[in-house]
């Protein structure tokens, strides 16, 4: 119920800083809870209590997702096993930024962006490099002075001015208190993710029906063009992106049942948020060319599509 309530809050704070906020799923063992988008900004969101249980594949998801949708990932979480996350900090777990509710409320409401991130070693900032080094240069010190007022190696100081280092907390509390003002700069946490591996990959068939079609459905999608990009822990089963237009396509695969139409519906609304194009693959044929507001191609009709072009122009066909 905590991580409920924690989800509940955190959707209801992005909806009054303005982002579309994807609806509640419902579904278990999915790579992230909230999908949102403000005008450029589109944020991938996993929420936990203990961030303890943030594991290596769960990020990797989250990072190829918000690489492929143009957007950043991030977990808002409250405690570890060491105990309760700090205020204004921003931690990394495999390369995925984490912020507590009140952080990333402080960040998106007030205005207010985190100064500090938490790295083996300790606690750290970026320093400005056009700041620092204008300072020293105004007040005619060498590199090797300003490093030993700083308690830092020479090169250290060349790398805070190149901008390719940031610095210790008590490293910028001896600059900044000899140097009389502020070297550091904000971090955006939702600066745009780095690419992540692929969780998976299409395996071959096995000889049950399932795996042979979906095989043959990522095996026709690369015919056309695409690069198929499995998911374990996504409402949709893959994501294609084209090689050709540049463009990404959510893309599920079932059968007409009821949980076809959860996913669908679901698909339908990440859709709409992310402002992608969404198609189920069906192993049979059926009379309905969209299911839960997602557009339907079945097996046989896939097998006659030819180019990319007639897909997407099918696929808008039975959005509308």
């Amino acid at each position: 119920m905590q991580r409920a309530n924690m989800t509940r809050r955190v959707r209801e704070m992005l909806a009054r800083c303005g982002f579309f906020v994807s609806q509640e799923y419902g579904l278990r063992g999915v790579s992230f809870d909230v999908i949102c988008r403000r005008d450029n900004v589109l944020i991938v969101v996993k929420v936990l209590v203990n961030i303890d249980g943030f594991g290596k594949a769960n990020a990797a998801e989250m990072k190829m997702l918000a690489r492929l949708l143009k957007g950043s990932p991030v977990v808002v979480g409250e405690r570890c096993g060491a105990g309760p996350l700090a205020e204004g900090i921003v931690y990394l777990r495999h390369d995925v930024p984490i912020l507590t509710f009140d952080t990333m409320k402080e960040y998106l409401e007030e205005g207010v962006p985190p100064f500090i991130f938490a790295a083996p070693g300790g606690l750290y900032a970026r320093i400005d490099p056009d700041v620092i080094r204008k300072a020293r240069q105004e007040r005619g010190l060498s590199l090797g002075a300003l490093a030993d007022i700083a308690g830092v190696s020479r090169k250290a100081i060349q790398m805070y001015e190149l901008g390719t280092m940031s610095a210790t907390l008590p490293v910028i509390d001896r600059l900044e208190r000899y140097l009389g003002e502020p070297i550091v700069i904000p971090l955006n946490p939702f600066s745009q993710g780095e690419r992540g591996e692929p969780a998976g990959a299409p395996g071959a068939a096995s000889g049950d029906e399932p795996d042979r079609f979906r095989a043959g459905v990522f095996q026709k999608l690369a015919g056309l063009g695409y690069t198929v990009i499995p998911t374990r822990r996504s409402p949709f089963d893959a994501i294609s992106e084209s090689n050709v237009r540049a463009t990404v396509l959510l893309t599920g695969l079932g059968t007409a049942n009821k949980a076809c139409l959860q996913k669908a519906r679901v698909m339908a609304n990440i859709s709409s948020i992310t402002e992608k194009e969404g198609v189920i693959f069906i192993d049979r044929h059926i009379s309905r060319e969209n299911i839960g507001g997602t557009p339907v191609i079945c097996r046989d009709e896939l097998r006659h599509i030819s180019d990319e072009d007639r897909m997407v122009r099918l696929i808008r066909e039975r959005r509308s």
